[in-house]
């Protein structure tokens, strides 16, 4: 009887040693690589967001150009109708 459960105690030993050996370096792995992911992931993200913004500001830019062009047009035309109402 003790035979028995000394070789079922044994067998146990050496699953959990298997076990161990087989997933930890796995269970490492995938840790540093997840965590290499996610800084890599960081890093391209706030590169997007870096051109995303440049870009929004470039079209804000282009908005202002064009309306002070619009503004100075229309104030070119009132005052070629002062000059014209003037003469």
């Amino acid at each position: 009887m003790f035979e028995r459960f000394s070789k079922i105690r044994l067998l146990y030993v050496v699953l959990a040693v298997l076990l161990l050996v087989g997933l930890l370096p796995l269970a490492l792995t995938g840790t540093m690589l997840s965590r290499r992911s996610a800084v890599e992931l960081r890093a391209i993200e706030g590169r997007y967001q870096a051109q995303l913004v440049q870009d929004k500001a470039r079209q804000i830019e282009l908005y202002g150009q064009r309306y002070r062009d619009v503004v100075s047009g229309v104030a070119r035309a009132f005052g070629n109708c002062r000059r014209h109402s003037l003469a």
